[in-house]
């Protein structure tokens, strides 16, 4: 069975401005930029990543660390054939939307994040980079990232006072860590 680690950020609020108004769906994209990737970082030890603190986006995507060393598979001692325990973090969702409300009559505005980990082996394999990451997502709020989509989003606020329904604000910070099958998906 794999390890399966993910966490997911919802944002979410409502504008008075007619649902067609191309300027306010724009801004909101700018609260967000584009997806992080790991593509354009280096590995971390275990150790840096404890305390990679990366402003916003890039520090919303955990760092991928070196994997385990392999394992030798359990009957197979004779011919010691190892399983790799790789796995990487990568973005899967990052969906900046804006819907109608009421008709069009106003801007629904929408923000999803998932971000997951998969690795071969079992969760048991994987648990000093499952524990950090863990600590990071119990410790976010301290974290320059999420400092600063605070700061973005408060600036989108108050670009918007007086014309907002429902303030954007986060409106959901998911954790899930286990072997495979995502929690019931």
């Amino acid at each position: 069975m794999a390890v399966e680690t993910y966490y997911t950020l919802t944002i979410g609020g409502a504008v008075n401005i007619p649902f067609g108004d191309q300027t306010v769906q724009d801004r909101w994209r700018l609260v967000f930029g584009n997806k992080p990737s790991n593509d354009e970082r280096p590995e971390l030890s275990l150790e840096e990543a404890k305390v990679a603190d990366d402003d916003w986006p890039a520090g919303f995507l955990r760092p991928n660390v070196p994997p385990p060393a392999p394992r030798v598979l359990s009957g197979a001692t004779a011919s010691r054939q190892v399983y790799p325990l790789e796995g990487k973090w990568e973005i899967y969702e990052w969906e900046i939307g804006a819907q109608p409300g009421a008709d069009g009559a106003y801007t629904r505005l929408t923000f999803v994040a998932k971000a997951e980990f998969e690795g071969n082996g079992g969760i048991d394999d994987h648990k000093e980079s499952q524990k950090r990451d863990a600590e990071w997502f119990f410790e976010h709020y301290s974290k320059l990232w999420h400092q600063t989509l605070r700061g973005k989003l408060a600036g989108f606020n108050k670009e918007y006072e007086g014309k907002l329904i429902e303030p954007a604000r986060f409106r959901g910070w998911e954790f899930y860590c286990g072997n495979g099958g995502g929690g019931g998906d």
